[in-house]
């Protein structure tokens, strides 16, 4: 399976959309801003949980040092 990103990133990407999800569940942001950081905190969770971002496909990178792209 192709990965792109290194577990540094993941971790980051991993914490910061569950931090943004428990303030989402927990009404400490509201409106159309919250939703729209909803949606980022359920694609952060999932690209690391793939351990793949199809963005640093399109843009020919990687963080992982071991990826062969």
């Amino acid at each position: 399976m192709l990965t792109n990103m290194s577990k540094f990133d993941r971790k980051v990407r991993f914490v910061t959309g569950a931090m943004i999800w428990v303030l989402y569940l927990t009404e400490s942001m509201v409106g159309g801003f919250a939703h729209f950081l909803a949606v980022v905190g359920v694609i952060f969770l999932s690209t690391s949980i793939m351990n793949y971002c199809p963005y640093y496909l399109v843009c020919n990178t990687s963080t992982n040092k071991d990826s062969r792209i």
